[in-house]
């Protein structure tokens, strides 16, 4: 055997990465909107960024984060931004002096044996996007 073969067989497989991700909102935390609907792009630029490393292709769900209203009023949803395949917070239904609370969420999950999966949040530290309707 020689020494190529000898480190080859003696060799442990080794893991990929560690699968990490993150998601965020590009253009600020603060909304004061006009009109009962809308969307962050059209009205402040404002988009979903995501990313992930780590893991072994193909990624699942990198592109599909989820909104997630924690408080306040009016109907909240994602909808493309125009900008890429990046997404846009949109909102309806929503009052004049009404506020809606909410976080951005991201689950990605690796192809690999085990399988990994990342989680993220945004913004973090109990904090939230903010969306009101001032006129």
């Amino acid at each position: 055997m020689t020494g190529i073969a000898m480190a080859a067989a003696g060799s442990p497989t080794v893991p990929p990465p560690t699968l990490t991700c993150s998601v965020s909102l590009f253009g600020g935390d603060t909304y004061n909107v006009s009109g009962a609907s809308g969307d962050l792009y059209s009205s402040f630029g404002a988009y979903i960024v995501t990313s992930a490393s780590g893991g072994t292709p193909p990624l699942s769900g990198l592109n599909s984060p989820a909104i997630i209203k924690d408080a306040g009023n009016g109907t909240l949803s994602l909808t493309s931004s125009g900008h890429g395949t990046d997404q846009t917070p949109t909102w309806s239904g929503m009052a004049i002096g009404d506020t809606a609370l909410c976080h951005l969420f991201l689950n990605v999950t690796d192809s690999g044996t085990p399988q990994q999966n990342a989680q993220s949040n945004y913004p973090s530290g109990g904090s939230f996007i903010s969306i009101h309707r001032a006129s």
